[in-house]
């Protein structure tokens, strides 16, 4: 095996000017490379933070659809119209007799 020519000038440590250059452009390359890793883990966080989201508003939305529809079944419950449905039932047949009587001795 034979040792490194150093009478070579491109196997010096002291980088030419093309090589400073192109250490500049990887550099700025590999710096680009960071940040677009770094949106990229952001945008996933954020479309996960969203669907979690929204699957947490559509659980809160049929808790309140299963909340207003338990509230009005207790509002309108059979208890509350009993009463007066027997009342127009009563009336109103009392009412349908005397009309049929009246309208009998009339004519």
């Amino acid at each position: 095996m034979m040792p490194p020519d150093d009478s070579n000038p491109q196997s010096t440590d002291v980088p030419s000017p093309e090589g400073a250059q192109w250490e500049q452009q990887l550099a700025a390359i590999e710096a680009s490379l960071v940040d677009l890793k770094a949106r990229r883990a952001q945008i996933v966080r954020g479309t996960r933070e969203r669907s979690r989201l929204q699957s947490e508003l559509q659980r809160l939305q049929q808790r309140i659809t299963d909340l207003e529809t338990d509230l009005e079944s207790r509002l309108l419950s059979w208890k509350d119209f009993k009463e007066p449905f027997w009342q127009v039932v009563r009336f109103g047949g009392i009412g349908f007799l005397l009309g049929w009587a009246l309208k009998s001795c009339a004519g």
